[in-house]
């Protein structure tokens, strides 16, 4: 292939970021050549010099000099060969997702789901990165940075603090979208979802703004602020109002849309909005209940009654080191509650690093066996792959799985001959369930179990504490 056919391969972008490349001056080509005459002559036209103290020659050290700076030389001449041969990163794209794929984008790491339309551009000015996404699921993992990173969607913007979280532009059901497109158009007829896993994001729209952590979602929709959930649902709370500079409507009454043409649409919007009203009320009593629960609720040492309890409604909990960020590290306040040494304190470190390694091949496993992605894969944390799994597993499959592993705790089903050939998110599930007790076992073989599970009760389980349901199949 020539050079010709290798410039013709690229995409107009790619074209675009070449041409406006400029390489930095490279070094004389026999810059390396020139140096070793240099130490030839040197090594020629001089005779060592005694010295009173024990000192390397001047010519040695001569040469010692030239040769590091040969050696920098060639070091340069790589860099630049290598700087060269990098493909730049292009600082404008679009990209439609025909099938899952990832991509880099700016700072950031994009996995995209197969109908995903996404297109970004950096300001020359600032360095901001801005990113339209119009449809589809996508996948940002961020680097930290400086420089602004921000996703637009039809519903608001989500403004990045450097962290790993989905966007999900979702269109409304038939029957909802169909009223309220033809009043609004088509634009509000849609819904954002924004899921958390690293760090934290800030979501705005014309009505307001709020910051979602780790572990957290948002719903952005046509005419409200962000809402802002827990990792169950529960606590939700509704964005602060609209800050400087949000002032923008998102739409307004399409001119085609008049009174004539819709004589039913108000009537209809009233009932639904009622209807609506009273199935939030309820929700939110029974999401401050549950709320309050949570809060008791028993991670270890789980009785029959509760097993059974739990097996009813097809829940399970689970307690695990921290999945989110880099390798966990002991609980400073549990080493200083306990009294324990500094040995002991290396032990629990050592047993959490063993957990993160072996739950990293696991999870990188099943995410590639649910996805095919396998340089997402790489680019993801724990926690997002966790999620990931989670995410692109049908909804009935994750209840079948959560029903066996629930029953199977509370002995009302026996465990599958071969598990390793049940659902990538039933193997996820089961491994968390026996992850804790795992991870106990391994600390006790470093201090004893006796502190092992001392250690674990303080805690009321390890860092990352989960209660999940999804109900039970029918």
């Amino acid at each position: 292939m020539t050079d010709r056919d290798d410039i013709d391969a690229l995409s107009p972008e790619e074209k675009q970021a070449l041409e406006a490349w400029t390489p930095p001056v490279a070094p004389p080509a026999d810059l390396a050549q020139q140096l070793l005459a240099r130490l030839d002559d040197e090594d020629e036209g001089e005779a060592p010099q005694q010295q009173t103290a024990p000192q390397q020659p001047a010519p040695q050290r001569r040469r010692l000099t030239l040769l590091a700076m040969a050696a920098a030389a060639l070091l340069a001449l790589g860099g630049v060969l290598l700087f060269a041969l990098r493909p730049p990163v292009p600082r404008a794209g679009a990209h439609v997702a025909s099938e899952r794929s990832t991509l880099r984008v700016g700072r950031a790491i994009a996995v995209a789901e197969k109908g995903a339309a996404l297109s970004w551009s950096v300001d020359d000015a600032s360095g901001e990165l801005v990113v339209e996404q119009r449809r589809g699921e996508v996948f940002y993992r961020v680097d930290k940075g400086r420089r602004p990173f921000i996703v637009r969607t039809p519903r608001g913007e989500v403004r990045v603090l450097g962290t790993c979280f989905r966007v999900e532009v979702r269109p409304m059901r038939a029957s909802r979208a169909g009223l309220i497109g033809a009043a609004v158009g088509a634009a509000a007829a849609t819904l954002v979802f924004v899921s958390v896993y690293e760090g934290k994001v800030l979501t705005a729209s014309t009505h307001g703004r709020a910051e979602v952590k780790a572990g957290e979602k948002a719903t952005l929709a046509a005419g409200k602020a962000p809402r802002v959930h827990d990792a169950h649902g529960a606590k939700a709370r509704v964005a602060r109002g609209a800050g400087k500079g949000d002032g923008r409507r998102a739409g307004a009454l399409s001119s085609s849309a008049t009174a004539a043409s819709m004589p039913h649409t108000p009537a209809k919007l009233r009932q639904q909005n009622e209807q609506l009203r009273a199935e939030v009320a309820d929700l939110r009593s029974k999401l401050e209940k549950a709320s309050g629960e949570a809060r008791k609720v028993k991670m270890i040492d789980l009785s029959k009654e509760e097993l059974l309890s739990m097996a009813k409604t097809c829940e399970l909990r689970w307690d695990t080191p921290g999945l989110v960020g880099d390798v966990p590290k002991a609980s400073s306040k549990i080493v200083k509650q306990l009294g324990m040494n500094d040995t002991e304190r290396d032990g629990v470190n050592k047993a959490f690093s063993e957990f993160h390694e072996r739950t990293k091949k696991v999870l990188r496993k099943l995410y590639v066996d649910v996805t095919g992605d396998a340089k997402g894969a790489d680019e993801l944390s724990l926690n997002a792959l966790a999620h990931e799994i989670t995410s692109k597993s049908p909804r009935d499959e994750i209840k079948r799985a959560f029903r066996q592993l629930s029953h199977e705790r509370a002995g009302l089903l026996a465990k599958p001959a071969d598990p390793s050939k049940s659902s990538a998110v039933e193997q996820l599930y089961r491994y968390f369930m026996g992850v804790g007790d795992q991870v106990e076992r391994d600390i006790g073989k470093a201090i004893g179990p006796d502190l092992a599970r001392r250690y674990r009760e303080a805690g009321k389980g390890f860092g990352s504490q989960s209660r999940s349901s999804y109900g039970c199949p029918k």
